[in-house]
């Protein structure tokens, strides 16, 4: 015990676990006092900032506005996206599978939010210490490149899109994905063998979902029915757990 000289009041002498104890809480006082400051800048930010960047990306990519059956359908993507707010309509915890006719906008779509989600994610990295997001950008890759590098690769193409790792590549480089016009999902001929290249990823995604909570994304001009239907249950079963179907209504964007 040490004594105060003015008043003669005792006071405990901490142990080092103690003081250790003491100074590790007022430490997480201070993050969270500085995490809460920053995220009301941010939430700031991207209100003054957000409709402006995903509108500057959109123009980059179409000179005419979505219809405006699509209209309601963008911003229910927006606040999937940037769910800053805690309002989106769609499971934020789940990839996106757009689907519609062909030239509605699907890959464009994807393409606005995936550079807006990189320049705001920039933005962050650069502005703020305590805020740490989940990153939600995303690797764009056609149907076509996949089933063209399967050929000439083989596994080796499917391992770059899944977690299996090589001996020069690591677990974290696992990345959100998004599969681009997917138009047909039979078996492909493989030296002779029929191989269900969009089962197995699938597959493989879900696992990487579940264990990394990595995000899978696909653009498609087949219902979700009709990918059902050409798949095995197992499969269409994970799309379920894996997938918000959004429709794209409208008339083909192009010219």
């Amino acid at each position: 015990m040490e004594t105060n000289g003015t008043n003669n009041v005792t006071a405990p002498v901490l142990s080092m676990a103690e003081q250790t104890k003491i100074w590790r809480l007022e430490a997480e006082a201070y993050k969270q006092k500085e995490y809460q400051k920053e995220f009301e800048h941010y939430t700031q930010f991207l209100d003054y900032n957000l409709d402006t960047i995903v509108s500057r990306k959109k123009c980059n990519y179409v000179e005419n506005e979505y219809n405006e059956l699509n209209q309601k359908t963008f911003e229910d993507i927006k606040k999937y996206f940037f769910n800053y707010k805690k309002d989106s309509v769609l499971n934020t915890k789940k990839g996106l599978c757009l689907y519609g006719d062909f030239g509605t906008g699907k890959t464009t779509i994807m393409k606005i939010f995936d550079d807006a989600l990189r320049e705001v994610d920039h933005y962050v990295e650069q502005k703020y210490e305590y805020i740490k997001q989940r990153k939600k950008y995303f690797i764009t890759v056609s149907t076509n490149k996949i089933l063209s590098d399967f050929l000439r690769e083989g596994q080796d193409s499917i391992d770059n899109l899944t977690w299996r790792v090589t001996a020069d590549r690591f677990y974290n480089e696992i990345q959100n994905l998004c599969i681009d016009d997917l138009a047909d999902v039979k078996p492909v001929k493989y030296y002779g063998n029929e191989i269900n290249l969009f089962d197995s990823l699938i597959l493989d995604r879900y696992e990487i979902f579940k264990e990394r909570g990595k995000i899978t994304h696909i653009t498609t001009n087949l219902t979700p029915k009709e990918i059902f239907e050409s798949v095995n249950f197992r499969v269409s079963d994970r799309m379920k757990e894996m997938f918000n179907f959004v429709q794209i209504n409208g008339k083909s964007l192009r010219q």
